[in-house]
């Protein structure tokens, strides 16, 4: 487990809805993704393939919906490459396996985005209804969501400018204005149990600070850089500038592959970009990941109208654009298998290291580490039956106290003293330190000494009962 889908489980999915749902103290709090994790850990049990599983079944979706987009702004041919290089994108494959709202609101884009252009060319009252709606539920899931929502608006009202559509311009624009208005509503009441806790304070904790320009400048650039190995990173150079090429290509020449006048995915990279700018704030790269597969379908688009350039008979050309799918899926999944492995190998893992304590802790034992570490713990023990409190929410070296010792405890183990546990990874010199100082402060000594070897990671036992309470 990771440690923001830990988080998300400890102290937020696990709670009551009527609490987990009115608190946004922390951004970490995805609430659409939150209540299905609820509902999904409430039926099913808590195990990470349960935590998990609201994220896995967006991300699966994700691949009709993408053909289906590609497909509704290009043709079939198009639509099939681009679904399979999103059922093959790692960091996509990579979030479908992360209990966060990511995939989610990628699908809610990817549809919202297809029903919206659907609706321009029919003006049927439920496809407006439906965009409305599944903007309404990405709006709930992250936030963040109102970039793409924003782009999606801007390019409603370019495309019935520009575009010739048979519905009447002045229908399509108050049905696209109703739609548009009823998603926010809907988004904003959504959102009502928060403001009614929080106020105007929940404004100012998903606004983003300005910065000054010449550290926006700075972090701006290393978001960009974060995203290119993000995006491309399992994939060799060559394929990646290919795809980017292509993406180019089919913004470019967006008007001889599609039928709309307004390139998609054009709006939805300078839309961002530009509240990027006037805002001067930088969200994370994974923020952007919503637009991956518009960008994957893009260049699929792309590709397939530089292969109809191409000089054959119509069956070549049909067998090549049926084979370059199952090529590039092929190809792009031994990727992905390839770079899953070394997690699996990772003898480090908290799962592992988390069956160890489980068996060895009892009432009244101390752990800690990294926070980064100790929230997976955490959820480990909670799933492993051990309740444990946090004493200390220190990032550098979170400490919990074992409230009640798991069943499979060894019996009789109760009879000893309580111990203090501590797990540092080898690249993490922060928790030893945090350790010695605080035992500095306490006026004692450190006497660790290490206690079990896990791959790259080490658990220390602190003896000193007085430090260890501490």
């Amino acid at each position: 487990m990771d440690y923001d889908e830990a988080f998300t489980y400890l102290y937020f999915a696990v709670r009551p809805l009527k609490l987990a749902l009115a608190d946004y103290s922390l951004p970490n709090n995805h609430l659409f993704h939150t209540l299905l994790v609820h509902f999904s850990t409430g039926l099913l049990g808590n195990h990470p393939w349960t935590v998990r599983l609201p994220a896995f079944l967006a991300g699966v979706a994700l691949v009709p919906a993408t053909y289906w987009w590609a497909r509704r702004f290009f043709n079939g041919w198009a639509g099939l490459l681009a679904a399979a290089l999103v059922a093959c994108s790692w960091p996509l494959v990579g979030y479908s396996t992360n209990a966060r709202g990511y995939t989610i609101l990628g699908l809610c884009f990817v549809a919202a985005f297809a029903l919206a252009a659907r609706a321009i060319e029919e003006n049927r009252a439920s496809d407006w209804v439906f965009f409305a709606a599944v903007s309404a539920v990405g709006l709930y899931t992250v936030p963040t969501m109102l970039y793409g929502f924003l782009s999606i608006a801007v390019w409603i009202a370019l495309e019935i400018f520009l575009g010739r559509h048979s519905p009447p311009r002045r229908s399509l624009l108050r049905n696209a204005g109703l739609a548009v208005a009823g998603a926010a509503v809907v988004a904003a009441a959504a959102y009502a149990p928060i403001w009614l806790r929080a106020g105007f304070k929940l404004v100012t904790a998903m606004a983003l600070e300005s910065m000054p320009w010449r550290r926006f400048r700075f972090v701006l650039a290393e978001m960009l850089e974060e995203i290119w190995p993000t995006w491309f990173g399992a994939v060799p150079s060559v394929a990646a500038w290919g795809l980017a090429a292509s993406l180019a290509g089919g913004m470019v020449f967006h008007r001889k592959l599609s039928r709309y006048r307004v390139s998609p995915a054009m709006v939805s990279i300078l839309v961002p970009g530009i509240l990027v700018f006037s805002q001067r704030t930088v969200p994370f790269a994974r923020v952007w990941l919503y637009l991956l597969p518009i960008c994957l379908a893009t260049a699929a688009a792309g590709i397939v109208g530089l292969l109809s350039l191409v000089r054959a008979g119509e069956p070549a050309r049909r067998i090549v654009l049926a084979a370059l799918p199952l090529a590039a899926a092929a190809w792009l999944g031994t990727r992905v298998m390839a770079n899953s492995r070394g997690w699996f190998d990772e003898s480090g893992r908290t799962d592992r290291i988390s069956d160890f304590l489980i068996a060895n802790l009892k009432k009244g034992d101390f752990f800690g580490s990294n926070g980064y570490y100790a929230t997976p713990i955490a959820y480990y023990f909670a799933a492993g039956g051990l309740a444990a409190s946090r004493v200390s929410p220190e990032w550098h070296l979170e400490i919990l106290r074992v409230e009640t010792a798991a069943p499979s405890a060894e019996v009789g183990r109760s009879s000893r003293p309580p111990r203090a546990f501590f797990l540092v990874r080898d690249d993490d010199v922060e928790v030893l330190r945090t350790l010695r100082q605080r035992a500095r402060s306490a006026g004692v000594a450190s006497h660790l000494r290490r206690h079990r070897r896990f791959g790259t990671t080490t658990i220390y036992e602190e003896p000193d009962l007085t430090f260890g309470s501490r």
